[in-house]
């Protein structure tokens, strides 16, 4: 089979091109290489989408999955596609088959940046962490630190608080880069103290997380923190390593024009693997629309 649309990643930004497309009467199919939703599936409360008022991340992404399927969207979860052939049929290729498509939606989004520092890959999965949503109910009762200083980082440190005895945010400037809202939730914390000016050097520990060893970036004092969990949220890269060498990129994520059209007449792309200023769930879910509209104008061209 050929399916008329393909579309690269199951988060705000896919879910909404394939509402789209498939409402036009569209064959589409949607590849997730993990949890439909994307971070939305992973973000403790979302109270910025216009009319949700407040809304676990995990029951909008929910809804969003069931929203697509609606209409008829295909979608497999946990495919992940390992190379893309572009032509006027685009090949995709999965350890769970190959599938094509007259176009194609990339919607793979972000993913979390590293630290890279000793303790952080060996200590994955055993304290270190890059989702509270998902982690933080195992540390009832603990310690942990939050590296970072933007929205995700005080926003996931505040929902710590609802299991950990101490949440101490660690940040290189001194001060927050996150939204006034979100900072002063965090300052009004008792469970909560920040850290300034103070970058780690090393996560320590034997089976599990037991300290962090922090470097003052004024002082240059080193210090040991004792800590059983470390959450990093230091910033997000593309997922764009898939497209290398097919665009010229922009500091790793994918130009388009405003009709979410890339250099190619039948590739388009929306939400965080697009270059623009604002990563948002409504600037995902606006550029998916558009994405879908434009993938729907070109195959009536056909």
């Amino acid at each position: 089979m050929i399916y008329d649309v393909a579309i690269l990643g199951a988060g705000p930004a896919g879910l909404s091109a394939a509402i789209y497309t498939s409402r036009a009467g569209r064959s589409t199919l949607l590849l997730e290489k993990g949890l439909p939703g994307g971070w939305t599936a992973t973000s403790s409360i979302i109270e910025n989408y216009l009319g949700l008022g407040s809304s676990p991340g995990p029951e909008l992404a929910s809804k969003m999955e069931a929203h697509a399927k609606k209409f008829g969207a295909e979608l497999k979860p946990y495919t992940e596609v390992t190379e893309v052939i572009f032509g006027d049929e685009i090949l995709l290729k999965t350890p769970a088959g190959d599938f094509k498509a007259r176009t194609l939606i990339i919607a793979t989004g972000q993913s979390a940046r590293k630290l890279s520092i000793p303790g952080e890959k060996e200590f994955m999965g055993k304290g270190v962490s890059y989702c509270a949503t998902c982690d933080g109910p195992f540390f009832q009762d603990k310690a942990a630190a939050v590296i970072g200083g933007g929205n995700s980082a005080v926003e996931e440190a505040v929902y710590l608080t609802k299991f950990a005895s101490k949440v101490y945010i660690i940040h290189r400037r001194n001060q927050f880069r996150a939204e006034k809202a979100v900072q002063e939730k965090a300052e009004a914390n008792p469970k909560i103290e920040i850290i300034w000016d103070t970058e780690p050097r090393e996560i320590k520990g034997k089976e599990f997380v037991e300290s962090i060893i922090l470097s003052n970036k004024k002082t240059e004092e080193i210090s040991e923190l004792k800590v059983d969990g470390v959450f990093i949220y230091i910033g997000m890269v593309p997922n764009t390593f898939l497209f290398d060498g097919k665009f010229e990129m922009k500091n790793g994520y994918v130009p388009t024009d405003e009709n979410m059209r890339t250099n190619f007449p039948n590739v388009f792309c929306a939400g965080d693997a697009r270059f623009s200023p604002v990563k948002q769930i409504a600037t995902a879910v606006g550029e998916g629309a558009t994405a879908g509209i434009s993938a729907d104008r070109y195959l009536s061209s056909l």
